[in-house]
Parts: structure tokens; sequence; C-alpha cells
């Protein structure tokens, strides 16, 4: 039966109001927090539809994942900070504010903790952490270089095996087109000694023209590389810097997103000690 009447350039929008920008958006803040629903109010998505999605789509669970594996070290200076400053709290009697008091108590970000250093230990996590940006590309549907083969939709090679793979390569492909040694017929046979000699010669000019080759090998394929990863990083801080869509799903309204308090305390009051730690830690809060 012929099909092609249907055929159309339309893009598919999908029918539970995900699209790749909300997918990236909600991974991104995922990965800062390790909150789902508050990643879902980032994305103006309900936490059903992120938990429908994350079971139908691979890609995207491989993503959620690694962001909940990067999260960790952000919820670990959370906890770092309540243990040191305790929480400040709010009292309200009869309806009045009071006044505030300091509690030390980390039980709950202890046990979210926990949660997140079994995923952080699983190995495709880790492996998939160090290229969540990669990941968020490729939920964008960028295109990976046709140079790293079929990939599927899947991660491309990484780069330390991409370049390895590209100078082994070139290794074989000089070894294969390497002419073999002519043989003269009206020449004096020659001796062990020079045969060996001769065969040494020929081993060493080999190996050097395969050194070449892996070299250039090499540079070439870390150019490309770079490149690819430079781009899908560039795709992904240009999406994440627009502003949000406010559109929700059939999964259910997505509130919208507030200055939620960590973890279902009160308030907090302990920003992190100065040094290097403390610009990065309030970029997250």
């Amino acid at each position: 039966m012929d099909l092609s009447q249907f055929a159309t350039d339309t893009p598919v929008i999908r029918h539970d109001g995900w699209n790749p920008e909300r997918k990236i958006r909600f991974l991104d803040h995922l990965a800062a927090k390790g909150d789902v629903r508050r990643a879902c109010a980032a994305a103006g998505m309900s936490h059903e539809a992120a938990y429908r999605l994350r079971r139908r789509d691979p890609l995207f669970g491989r993503g959620w994942n690694a962001a909940l594996a990067l999260s960790r070290e952000s919820n670990a200076e959370v906890l770092r900070c309540r243990a040191i400053d305790g929480i400040e709290e709010d009292i309200w009697f009869r309806g009045e504010f009071v006044g505030t008091r300091v509690r030390h108590d980390s039980r709950l970000l202890l046990a979210h903790l926990a949660r997140l250093d079994k995923v952080a230990d699983q190995q495709q996590a880790r492996h998939d952490a160090g290229r969540f940006d990669e990941i968020l590309a490729l939920i964008l549907e960028e295109e990976a270089p046709e140079e790293f083969g079929e990939t599927y939709g899947e991660l491309p090679p990484d780069r330390t095996g991409f370049v390895a793979d590209a100078a082994r390569h070139a290794k074989a492909v000089v070894r294969w087109n390497w002419p073999d040694a002519e043989e003269d017929e009206d020449a004096e046979p020659l001796t062990p000694d020079e045969e060996w000699e001769r065969d040494e010669d020929r081993r060493i000019e080999v190996e050097e023209a395969c050194d070449e080759a892996a070299h250039d090998a090499t540079l070439e394929a870390t150019a490309l590389w770079d490149e690819w990863f430079r781009r899908a990083c560039g795709l992904v801080d240009d999406v994440l810097g627009r502003t949000p869509s406010t559109v929700s799903t059939s999964g259910g309204a997505a509130p919208a997103p507030t200055a939620a308090k960590p973890f279902g305390q009160a308030s907090v009051s302990c920003p992190p000690a100065g040094g290097e730690d403390s610009a990065a830690y309030s970029d997250r809060s």
C-alpha cells in the first residue's frame, strides 16, 4: 500500500506537551537541585508527565540519571551548610509571627543524599554526567558529525575513544596499503644478514609512516570532536538562555515556579562560607 499521500514535512507535535526545549530545561534544573517537582515547575510541566516521559524516552531517562548524579555535589553543600549553621525557622503563634529559631536537623536531606548516592554509584550515570551537555544537545535533535558513525540518536564516541580509534584506523590503512618488497630476479641472492637488514629497514619505514598518519589523524579527530562539543554546549546555552514557555501539559497543570523552601523546610539562612565555591552555590540556589 502506497502511504506517500500521507507524508508531510510538518514536524510531529507531542500530544503530552513535551518539546526538546522543555526537556533540557527540566534536566538542567534537575542537575542543579536534584528536585523533580522544582524542575517540573521550571519547565512548566507536571511531575506526572515527567515520570511518564522518563519511562518512555530512553535518552531522556539517561539524562535524568545523569542530572541526579550531578546534583549530588550541590546537595552535599546544602547539607554541610545546615550541619554548621542550622536552619532558621519562623515561629507562629495563633496566626501571628512571633520570631525565629535555629534548628539543626538534616535527616530529610541525608535521606535525599542517600538516594542520590545510589544513582551516582551507577557506572552509566557517572559516565553520562560527564557528557551531560551532549545529552541535552541530542535531546534538542542536534545531529552528531557523520564521522562519528551511525549513533541512532545515542551518544557518539567519547573524545578519548574517538581519537584513539582514528589513530588506530590510520595506522591500519598504512599497513594495508604498503607495497610488498620488490624482488629483483637478476640480482644476487641476499645473505641471511642482508635479508634481515632489508626487512628491518622496511619495518622502520612502515612504522614511521604509521606514526605520521596516526599523528595527523589524531589532530583531525581531536578538532572534529572539540567542534562537536563546542556546538553542543553553544546550542544548550542558547536554548536555556531563552524565556521559558508557560504552557502546561495534559499530565496536569504545573505550578508556577516559586521560591520554594528547600526540602520542605520553613526557611534557610545559611549561605556557604566564602571562597571559590560561594559564587557557584549562589548560582544554583
